[in-house]
């Protein structure tokens, strides 16, 4: 069975967050919407169905890299010609914008050697933009 966790990007502190490494935040999901926010019990903040709040929330695609790292939506891989992409979620999977791939899965991150090398939020110097505002 696939294993579910989130990460969440804090847009106001510029930090990214594991959600379940400590007790000061949850994740709620809305089972009428089938989305999923993400809330800091800590400061009282979080983000909401319309979109509004200080988070972008990301989960776990239930891949690893080729040195073991779990995958989430965001992250930026490297191939073994060192091509970046980002993953992201549409249409029911986790894909790429390259051609190339499109739909990961564990046969092309072993035979591509993918590793991530950051994430779209931390890192976007990466895919050779900045965004300044994330």
């Amino acid at each position: 069975m696939r294993e579910f966790k989130f990460r969440v990007w804090d847009k106001d502190v510029r930090k990214m967050h594991i959600c379940g490494d400590n007790s000061h935040d949850s994740i709620v999901f809305d089972y009428k919407t089938n989305q999923a926010c993400y809330y800091n019990l800590q400061n009282g903040e979080g983000s909401s169905l319309d979109g509004t709040g200080t988070y972008d929330l990301m989960q776990y695609t239930g891949l690893k890299d080729n040195h073991d790292k779990e995958i989430y939506e965001g992250d930026i891989l490297e191939d073994s010609y060192g091509y970046r992409f980002p993953i992201f979620f549409n249409d029911g999977c986790y894909q790429t914008d390259s051609e190339d791939f499109e739909t990961i899965n564990e046969h092309l991150i072993t035979y591509h050697n993918l590793k991530i090398v950051g994430n779209i939020h931390e890192n976007p110097e990466l895919l050779g933009g900045v965004d300044n505002e994330s």
